[in-house]
């Protein structure tokens, strides 16, 4: 399938492909500890107290997720149209990496993906650490310089020309309220006269992560997400590397879902029913 531009009648639309990040550390840790506390080996809190301690800031990708966002890029490397997309991506690492497959693998056959990063689009809760009284706190990641010269992103459209890219106000982790409201500015900006500018005539594709993705398609969607529920919960659940086709008409503002979670180029079979 092509994943041309489309103009329909009555108004422009803009085609977008949703990405969730390839397995990162953070991950495996995470199944991992589900794993033992469903064997009994280890109760919830013994598991968070591990979680915390262990997990990273900002996780990179494991050895499985490189193959995975490998498998990605070669997926949908000749999958747009004209060989053109433009590729947005969230600024932690897992999310940029992912986001890298797909760039390098539609350049090496000819195309051109022009790749921005953006501040708003990291996964609920933000960069963040637990100090020793079990106390979450926000912490700084890479400027814009630093992740310009390690991916060779555009940073300077989206990004704060100084300091971290990723700061909070409060110095606190971010909380599903402040998450949720992010969700509908990003979405707002989907419907935007830049997010029109960025794509032109070209499919955007936007990396993000799975409880953020919840938060914005339900944003998209016009529909309320339970933010009040647990944050591991989201009803939009993307596999990684799974992805998410709409069209977004961005007079109407209707949306229209094309595919949900497409994840077939990591060769899993259908579950059974």
């Amino acid at each position: 399938l092509k994943l041309q531009f489309l103009y329909l009648i009555g108004g422009r639309t803009m085609r977008v492909l949703f990405v969730r990040h390839a397995e990162s550390t953070n991950n495996v840790l995470q199944h991992s500890l589900v794993a033992r506390m469903r064997r009994a080996e280890i109760t919830e809190a013994e598991a968070m107290k591990v979680w915390r301690a262990q997990r990273s800031k900002d996780a990179p990708l494991t050895e499985k997720g490189l193959r995975q966002a490998a498998a990605f890029g070669k997926a949908y490397e000749t999958a747009f149209e004209d060989g053109e997309c433009v590729l947005v991506t969230s600024g932690m690492e897992r999310a940029i990496q992912t986001g890298k497959a797909l760039r390098e693998s539609i350049v090496r056959l000819g195309g051109k993906c022009d790749a921005y990063i953006r501040s708003d689009t990291h996964e609920v809760g933000g960069l963040y650490l637990t100090d020793a009284k079990d106390q979450n706190y926000a912490v700084e990641g890479k400027t814009a310089a630093q992740l310009r010269d390690e991916h060779g992103f555009n940073t300077e459209r989206y990004l704060p020309n100084h300091g971290s890219w990723y700061t909070h106000p409060t110095g606190k982790k971010e909380s599903s309220q402040e998450a949720n409201a992010r969700a509908r500015h990003v979405a707002k900006w989907l419907y935007s006269a830049d997010a029109a500018a960025l794509a032109g005539a070209r499919t955007l594709v936007f990396v993000a992560h799975d409880q953020f993705l919840s938060l914005l398609l339900s944003a998209l969607l016009d529909r309320k997400h339970p933010v009040e529920a647990k944050a591991r919960q989201s009803i939009f659940k993307h596999h990684n590397t799974g992805t998410t086709l709409v069209d977004i008409d961005q007079k109407k503002r209707v949306v229209q879902m094309l595919w949900m979670n497409r994840h077939v180029h990591l060769g899993v079979p259908t579950p059974k029913l």
